[in-house]
């Protein structure tokens, strides 16, 4: 048996050699976080999509800073509002980044999200609520703000 283990040991120590050695060659991903602040509204007559605000951006009368990660239920006049509402951030792209694959990570998105990014639906998470989802937006992106 001892002696088994001997000719084993080799080409399984090349292969873990092998999988170290290729793990160094990867590139490692740039985290971006875009916490902080946001635009915010509730859209209790579910009219944003039809008024244009994934194109045009929230209307400004109507929208309010918020700090994400945020929960609008801990918000006294919003604690049982069931509706839906809209987060807009925007972010700079560099050129560079323009080849590479770009993802956005939830952390914890309740129930139904619609991601627009350049006024384009990019995706969607539906009917699961707190778990982390990632929506790839490298076709949606353009060099500057987005």
């Amino acid at each position: 048996m001892i002696r088994y283990l001997r000719y084993l040991f080799v080409p399984l120590a090349f292969f873990l050699l092998s999988v170290i050695t290729s793990c160094e060659k990867q590139v490692k991903r740039e985290l971006i976080s875009l916490d902080g602040e946001w635009n915010f509204t509730v859209d209790s007559a579910a009219a944003g999509e039809s008024l244009g605000w994934p194109v045009k951006g929230l209307p400004a009368d109507l929208a309010k800073t918020v700090t994400v990660p945020h929960a609008w239920n801990t918000e006294r006049t919003l604690a049982k509002y069931t509706g839906r509402a809209w987060y807009e951030r925007k972010f700079d792209v560099p050129a560079s980044q323009l080849e590479k694959t770009t993802r956005l990570r939830f952390d914890a998105v309740y129930h139904d999200a619609f991601i627009y990014v350049n006024g384009n639906k990019a995706g969607e998470h539906t009917g699961s609520g707190y778990n982390r989802f990632y929506v790839d937006i490298s076709g949606f992106l353009k060099k500057g703000t987005n």
